[in-house]
């Protein structure tokens, strides 16, 4: 990843644009709308933004994953108006996942997951090698991957197809939401 925007963006006020590397020969452009949060090592922690400038989750995305980084666009302009009406009606963090985030261990990548783990949190993983969004809470962790409940997490959704819980290698992981509106109410919620 090359580009000047993405390190002299951390703690910035104004969404960016955050494109993740195609799968799909660019059939499909996939990005995130947010702000980077922290610097973390090979990963970036950000702070995403949904289609109606509420906060969405707080993400880990690896940086190698990403190709561009968009800042003042007229696209991230609008949010940005979005954002602050949300801001201005008390409305931009209904669930308090940020009060929430000051609570987890950000020190190190394998921190925040041990974190997510002895607080039974629900994540959502993203990888190179998989088409699905691989959801559950951790079972285990070790120096170089981690496995999640997504049996358990099928079921109680009513998903099929998945009939073992199988290791997730680090160095597949694109992303990981680990707090996100989604899996809030799942864990609160289930």
């Amino acid at each position: 990843m090359k580009n000047q925007h993405t390190n002299q963006s951390i703690g910035n006020d104004k969404p960016l644009e955050i494109y993740s590397k195609s799968r799909d020969n660019y059939e499909y452009e996939n990005f995130a709308l947010g702000y980077i949060v922290k610097n973390l090592g090979p990963y970036f922690i950000l702070q995403t933004i949904d289609d109606y400038g509420f906060l969405d989750s707080y993400t880990i995305m690896a940086k190698d994953d990403i190709s561009k980084v968009s800042l003042g666009t007229t696209y991230s302009k609008l949010f940005d108006r979005y954002v602050e009406y949300a801001k201005h009606q008390n409305i931009f963090d209904p669930f308090h996942l940020q009060a929430q985030f000051k609570h987890f261990n950000t020190s190190s990548f394998l921190k925040l997951l041990n974190y997510c783990l002895e607080n039974t949190i629900t994540l959502s993983v993203y990888t190179a090698t998989q088409e699905y969004v691989q959801q559950g809470k951790i079972l285990s962790i070790d120096e170089h991957s981690i496995t999640i409940n997504e049996v358990e997490y099928g079921e109680i959704n009513g998903f099929s197809g998945i009939e073992q819980n199988e290791p997730i290698q680090f160095d597949d992981i694109t992303a990981v939401d680990v707090l996100s509106k989604e899996n809030f109410l799942f864990d609160h919620l289930s």
